[in-house]
């Protein structure tokens, strides 16, 4: 399972990497950032790996303002108790994201804000059954990208995400419709 998460992961990263390089030739003045990022958070599934590309639309002496898609994708399995019962569940949560980003730029450190919508998806799946729960989603972040090398972006952010998915348990899984997480990554800029 892990192969397979890493394999597609890798691949992701891979076209990220292709279509960033083409939007960096259609648009060569503004820079293009190519990332992937490892998430936590304080929700079910609390941990995984995403990637972006963030390509700068407008930018001033010391203000960028780009725009962000990002895939996220977090994975759990537990166990879980119910009547004496033991039942083993698997969830998988993927979030598609698209966020406006105000980025103000200094010598080593570059403070930003962003507000986006996106979509997510939790697939649950347990003995005998499988249920897939999506909706829309909205969030805001603030981050800090430190700026050590020039093409080398490690980057800090929280994020607060709410979604219209509803809280009815799913096979013991109580997917949280709110929740913060934070995300270190490693951004490329071309």
């Amino acid at each position: 399972m892990k192969r397979n998460l890493i394999t597609k992961l890798i691949t992701g990263v891979f076209i990220v990497i292709l279509v960033g390089m083409e939007s960096y030739q259609a648009v060569s003045a503004q820079p293009v950032r190519v990332g992937v990022n490892y998430t936590y958070r304080n929700a079910e599934p609390k941990s995984g790996f995403g990637i972006l590309l963030e390509p700068t639309v407008y930018s001033i002496s010391r203000f960028d303002i780009d725009v962000r898609g990002s895939f996220n994708t977090l994975n759990t399995q537990d166990s879980r108790t119910y009547f004496d019962e033991t039942f083993n569940i698997k969830v998988n949560h993927y979030d598609v994201c698209v966020d406006a980003l105000g980025r103000l730029k200094f010598n080593y450190i570059d403070p930003y804000i962003a507000l986006g919508v996106g979509y997510t998806s939790y697939k649950i799946v347990g003995r005998g059954y499988s249920q897939i729960k999506t909706g829309f989603l909205y969030d805001g972040s603030v981050g800090l990208e430190l700026n050590p090398i020039p093409y080398i972006k490690p980057f800090v952010e929280y994020k607060y995400t709410r979604s219209n998915v509803n809280r009815a348990q799913i096979l013991l899984f109580n997917p949280n419709n709110s929740f913060g997480q934070l995300e270190v990554g490693l951004n490329v800029k071309f």
